[in-house]
């Protein structure tokens, strides 16, 4: 399951008229159901980007393996604020890093924050390019270095004639 989270409780009042306890309560009921979930966090400047040490806490307190897209915004439609700055993206992943295990960076192609990291040693698992896995260095659902056990969900496709799955 992956769900949005826009920002901190401010950004819910102001701008979605919801409140985001629910959605985390609702997240919470998901993890107790055994669902594998997944966040996307998409920084606005102007609208969310100073509450990401808040959307950080929320997903932390989900725990520290649930995985958290950082994703730059670009303009679209009516709302015409300006591109997310890379290094604010940059910032907020590098933050994010330090509460939660798996933190991704999108819509920056080639960004090495794309990639699966070993929460243990840091050593790359999953390397990505866009949307695309390029190569998976996992040998099982541990990693090669140094034995980390990885939560794995999904399929990315064949290598001979064994299916590999990736976070």
């Amino acid at each position: 399951m992956n769900a949005d989270i826009k920002g901190g409780h401010e950004t819910y009042r102001q701008w979605l008229a919801a409140d985001l306890n629910k959605l985390m309560n609702t997240l919470e009921y998901a993890i107790k159901l055994g669902i594998h979930l997944e966040l996307t966090y998409l920084v606005i400047p102007g609208i969310n980007d100073d509450e990401a040490d808040e959307v950080i806490n929320a997903v932390a307190k989900l725990g520290r393996d649930v995985p958290l897209h950082i994703t730059a915004y670009y303009p679209a439609h009516k709302l015409n604020n300006s591109p997310t700055p890379t290094k604010l993206i940059e910032d907020i992943w590098r933050r994010a890093r330090k509460e939660l295990d798996y933190v991704y960076v999108g819509n920056i192609p080639g960004h090495p924050g794309q990639h699966t990291y070993c929460p243990r040693c840091g050593t790359i698992l999953i390397k990505r390019f866009e949307d695309r896995v390029i190569d998976v260095k996992l040998v099982g659902y541990k990693c090669p270095r140094c034995g980390y056990e990885i939560k794995i969900r999904g399929y990315i496709g064949r290598y001979g004639n064994l299916y590999r799955r990736f976070i």
